[in-house]
């Protein structure tokens, strides 16, 4: 098997221009958002601009081109240094910023596809992970140290056909991505259909505010303090709740006494919303209970809303907290402290409902539950695309995939 670096592979490893203060108005070349690199995956979407011509960006070497490969230099998230996007066959003219690395390769000798995708195989990754560093509270690595890195590269034809492959499957990957986004959206299309905007309530629902209609506690600070405290227990953190979601991947254990416990315990159908994030957008998302952890308590940056269920149905409640006209309260009640965004227990307390008949609300938590038994399919056939897709990512970085047709 043949391993070649980086460097002996580019033409050209190039950092990107520095533009101090990139527009949202059209003006000069298009630049690419530091973000804008996710592995394997490149982000044209909400483009600022350089204020600059072409031949400005040009005579600095700023453009990345088709078929260049761009790494990410520096990121707040360290999983995300060093990650690998192409940029695709008809992109537009773009610059790309001095925390992305451009790295051009020999056309007639390497497929950028191929090494974007073999870049983003745990082999790889054991490697770029040990050039990580921070320094002076930025987390990156250097062009040298990408430079040094080593992958397998096959003969060209193979290259273009392993590309082919994973391409292929990647594709799948995107379309399962897309379809559960557009059930998602469908969750949305629905609360609307039958209740109309919140923010407007042009069907005249009765109004009430959530705190008239629940129960309302906020949760546990987590400190070293706690070590004192009897008792261990699973708790939810900002990481577990999403946007109508849970992610249970990681649960972690605090000490809390008995009387901590008995009044923040949580039940099934709570509904739990983010109290404090560091993105404002992120104020006020919520998800509903499932009971899967028992018993479980939560962290002081989520707040616990118990309803009378008689009146409200929990997930008509959480479908509306998470829609767009829903949201507009807690979005403007937040409030801005070293850098956390927040809200309070009598924000949430005040944010105003709508109030449709309890069957009405029935109704749609049970074609939102269909919805989100089609979700689950399309989560688990995803989880099979991603483990064939490591596979074959796998079987190509050790040649499984080309030795027996290599030339």
């Amino acid at each position: 098997m043949k391993w070649i670096s980086l460097g002996e592979l580019a033409i050209s490893v190039k950092n990107g221009i520095f533009v101090p203060r990139p527009g949202a108005e059209p003006d000069g070349v298009p630049i690419l958002r530091i973000g804008a690199v996710r592995p394997m995956h490149l982000s044209l979407e909400d483009l600022r601009y350089t204020g600059m011509s072409l031949d400005e960006i040009e005579s600095k070497d700023g453009l990345a081109r088709p078929g260049d490969l761009l790494f990410t230099r520096y990121n707040g998230n360290r999983d995300l240094v060093g990650a690998c996007a192409r940029v695709p066959d008809h992109s537009p003219t773009l610059a790309y910023p001095d925390k992305l690395i451009r790295v051009t390769v020999p056309a007639n000798e390497v497929d950028s596809r191929y090494i974007a995708y073999t870049w983003a195989s745990s082999e790889v990754q054991t490697q770029v992970r040990s050039h990580v560093k921070t320094t002076a509270g930025q987390t990156g690595i250097s062009g040298i140290s990408l430079k040094s890195i080593r992958l397998p590269v096959p003969p060209m034809a193979e290259q273009r056909r392993i590309a082919r492959l994973l391409g292929s499957v990647d594709s799948l990957r995107a379309r399962r991505r897309k379809a559960m986004a557009l059930l998602d959206d469908l969750t949305e299309s629905l609360f609307l259909e039958m209740f109309g905007d919140p923010q407007y309530n042009p069907m005249d629902w009765p109004t009430t505010t959530l705190g008239s209609i629940s129960d309302i506690q906020g949760g546990l600070q987590v400190s070293a303090v706690r070590r004192k405290h009897p008792i261990a227990i699973p708790y939810l953190r900002v990481a577990n709740v999403h946007r109508n979601r849970l992610d249970l991947d990681e649960v972690k254990e605090l000490q809390a006494s008995q009387a901590e416990i008995s009044r923040t315990c949580l039940k099934a159908y709570d509904l739990l919303i983010v109290e404090g994030h560091g993105n404002s957008e992120e104020i006020g998302r919520g998800a509903i209970w499932d009971g899967s952890i028992d018993p479980c308590t939560h962290q002081n940056h989520l707040i616990r809303v118990r309803l009378e269920k008689e009146r409200a149905a929990p997930v008509y409640i959480g479908s509306l907290l998470n829609s767009t006209g829903g949201r507009r309260h807690l979005l403007r009640a937040a409030r801005t402290t070293s850098g956390l965004n927040s809200i309070s227990v009598s924000n949430v307390k005040s944010t105003p409902i709508i109030l449709p008949p309890i069957g009405l609300q029935d109704a749609f938590a049970m074609r939102v539950s269909r919805i989100a038994q089609l979700r689950e399919s399309h989560i688990s056939q995803l989880a099979e695309l991603d483990a064939l897709f490591a596979s074959l990512q796998h079987r190509a970085f050790c040649g499984m995939l080309w030795d027996s047709h290599a030339a």
